[in-house]
């Protein structure tokens, strides 16, 4: 094994590999995955941090209010928390592949296999893969967008719709209705789930209609037409721009082997370990119960102890 390979002396013939080996992989470059590889770091490990994505930062890029809630830093927005963690694991020496998507983990083996073909064997794996947004499932809804980040153009003057009541559609309605012509808030409960002080800071412009259900988003010439089933509203809102807010699902594709919670979410106990030996996971694709950056960051850093601890460096 491994492990073993690591804890001979130096003496000792060295295991041969044909693949690609690392003492440490991170899969995933949000709050989580960054804080691992800083920490890795720091106990003297030499972590690869895979992200799919061609830009690090992971959720932090959809947060578009002030950042309080993680001590020592007030951002006013997710990127600049995000750049600080990136030049945090720049000085750390971090190396980082953007654009590298993990197709699949043999958890027993601990290797990856990205969608290139490319395999790489691991000492230890730490999945802080994060979520994705959950679709709305209704027909027509490619039609809609996910994200407010880097689409700003597509809200300005004109009107817009929101779809879900947690905190991320009340702060996106909140921050679109500063550039739009109007602002539709659908929730499909009979009262908003957001947190009160996201609650506060919404516009008594946002038309806000509860207890309502989205049938249908159709396209009509330039507009849109939202049906909806609901006790106060018509049964279709025009609208040039529609967001789905409705909460994420982990990215769990490629970990099939790990043993799941019942929200899908990789099963772990208090330190990170999941079912399998040498791999853990940290931050949401593993904790549903208190998603914050915060959380994600402490997740993190544990992980990179235990990593280290199961390779013999703690």
């Amino acid at each position: 094994m491994f492990i073993r390979a690591h804890a001979k002396k130096r003496s000792a013939q060295p295991t041969l590999y044909t693949r690609a080996v690392r003492d440490l992989v991170i899969i995933g470059a949000g709050p989580a995955g960054l804080s691992a590889a800083i920490w890795a770091r720091t106990l003297g490990l030499s972590p690869l941090l895979l992200e799919r994505a061609s830009e690090a930062g992971g959720q932090l890029l959809r947060i578009f209010r002030d950042v309080t809630d993680f001590p020592g830093v007030i951002a006013p927005d997710g990127r600049l928390l995000s750049d600080r963690f990136l030049a945090h694991a720049r000085h750390m020496q971090v190396e980082f592949r953007l654009g590298a998507n993990v197709a699949k983990l043999e958890a027993a083996a601990r290797k990856l296999t990205l969608t290139t073909g490319e395999t790489i064997d691991a000492g230890a794996i730490i999945v802080a893969s994060g979520v994705r947004p959950r679709p709305l499932g209704v027909p027509g809804e490619a039609h809609a967008r996910t994200t407010f980040h880097g689409a700003r153009e597509a809200f300005v003057g004109r009107r817009a719709v929101v779809i879900g009541s947690g905190d991320a559609a009340v702060e996106n309605a909140t921050a679109i209705a500063a550039v739009t012509k109007s602002v539709t808030l659908i929730a499909r409960g009979s009262a908003l789930r957001a947190r009160s002080s996201l609650r506060e800071l919404l516009p008594s412009t946002v038309d806000i209609l509860s207890s309502t259900r989205v049938e249908s988003i159709e396209r009509e010439s330039d507009t849109l037409i939202v049906r909806v089933q609901g006790p106060r509203c018509p049964q279709r809102i025009v609208a040039d721009a529609v967001l789905v807010k409705i909460g994420n699902l982990p990215n769990t594709e490629a970990f099939g082997e790990l043993q799941r919670q019942k929200d899908g979410r990789i099963a772990v106990n208090a330190k990170g370990h999941t079912s399998a030996a040498g791999v853990f996971a940290a931050g949401e694709v593993a904790d549903g119960v208190l998603p914050r950056i915060v959380t994600a960051a402490a997740d993190g850093a544990i992980a990179a102890r235990e990593a280290a601890a199961f390779l013999g460096r703690w």
